[in-house]
């Protein structure tokens, strides 16, 4: 990071988007999203998953960097963290596309 880049400051996970309401909340509550007042609920479902998966993606996705980080002296991946990372990108996944 430069020294003029500033780190990205979100609202903590998890979030979470319940079928038919027209808003994604954090977990204290807060909102993080709405629907737009041209969208359909249909339209604004697929939408509003990913969203509330967010923090859970960007998480799966810094496992995955420090799992394929860690190699060892011979060439090796670090089998934990590979498999802990692994988890929680199929958990991600599974959280954007809706399939809990």
């Amino acid at each position: 990071m430069s020294a003029t880049a500033k780190k990205a400051v979100h609202t903590e996970g998890p979030w979470s988007y319940e079928n038919g309401d027209d808003v994604v909340y954090g977990d204290g509550g807060d909102v993080i999203a709405e629907i737009p007042a041209h969208r359909t609920n249909e339209d604004w479902r697929d939408d509003a998953l990913l969203i509330a998966a967010a923090p859970e993606l960007l998480a799966a996705a810094k496992l995955v960097k420090d799992a394929l980080e860690m190699w060892d002296a011979d060439g090796e991946l670090n089998f934990t963290q590979t498999v802990r990372a692994l988890r929680a990108v199929r958990a991600a996944i599974v959280k954007a596309e809706g399939s809990l």
